[in-house]
């Protein structure tokens, strides 16, 4: 009876340890596409930047609207979660700045306390919840 749930005992663990690997694994994945999504964004938010006298859109949507990109272009580069399709956190009017560059986007939900923001150069950083509230509240001025 003893070996039996010993032996359970180490099935349970083993089962336990794949599923968290993968977890681990899919959430992985999960960022690496946003952060492509949220690059392909920035580019375009870049290029209506370079036609508008350096004036970012004041929505994404302004991008389908001045023909920088198409609106099915646009839907397919929202924020993937494994649960849910949401619009990304779309930044920039407001001139907020982490780590001397302009803060473009943000994922719209946080994963384990984590967030993914879009730099203005097509830079990605997964910031806490705290540092993104004082991303928010304009406490990271730009560095000289």
């Amino acid at each position: 009876m003893k070996q039996r749930l010993i032996f359970f005992g180490i099935i349970g663990l083993f089962f336990g340890l794949v599923g968290y690997i993968w977890l681990s694994l899919l959430e992985s994945a999960e960022i690496n596409a946003n952060r492509r999504k949220g690059g392909s964004l920035s580019m375009a938010c870049a290029a209506y930047a370079e036609t508008h006298n350096g004036y970012y859109p004041r929505a994404l949507q302004d991008l389908v609207e001045s023909n920088t990109m198409e609106q099915g272009a646009l839907e397919m580069l929202s924020y993937q979660s494994a649960r849910q399709k949401k619009e990304w956190l779309y930044i920039v009017p407001q001139k907020v700045y982490y780590d001397t560059q302009r803060v473009l986007l943000a994922a719209p939900k946080p994963s384990r306390g984590r967030r993914l923001i879009i730099l203005e150069h097509g830079d990605s950083d997964i910031v806490t919840e705290a540092v993104y509230d004082e991303i928010l509240a304009h406490k990271h001025d730009p560095k000289p």
